[in-house]
This record gives C-alpha cells, structure tokens and sequence, in this order.
C-alpha cells in the first residue's frame, strides 16, 4: 500500500523515529493567559470543598465513636448492676 510522501511527517522523538499523517496534527491556538483573580476565586472553592469534605468525613467518625463509647459505658453498667 503506498501512501503519497506529502501526507507523513517524520518525527524524531530523541532517537525514536517515526512518522505519522500531517492531517491528523492539530493545530492549538495558543490560549489566553489565565485570569490570576479567577484562578484564585477556583483554587478557595477547591480548598473549600475538600475541607468541607474532611469535616463531614471527620464528624462521621467521631459520631461513630461516640456511639461505641456510649454502648461500652451502657454494657459496664448492665453488668455492675
């Protein structure tokens, strides 16, 4: 099967050569700079959520012990009594 030179590219990728179809390469413009404001406004809402997170996560946990402590406490009780 032979395929017109003028449609492969040959790409070498430190010492790793290989080709590949020119009509499959994008072409990326190149994007705006970042907005500083908007990408700290992001970063608080990510840092925010993931505390939230760990506080439920947290809560859920000491809820959790606080019932073994309680029955604990209940079952030593029964017994002395």
């Amino acid at each position: 099967m032979e395929f017109n030179k003028q449609y492969w590219e040959l790409i070498n990728d430190e010492g790793f050569v290989y080709r590949r179809l020119n009509h499959l390469r994008l072409e990326f413009a190149a994007d705006p700079p970042p907005d500083p404001a908007a990408e700290a406004k992001a970063h608080r809402e990510r840092k925010k959520n993931l505390l939230l997170k760990l506080k439920t996560k947290y809560q859920q946990e000491i809820d959790h012990w606080e019932l073994l402590s309680n029955t604990l406490q209940a079952l030593k009780d029964h017994t002395q009594n």
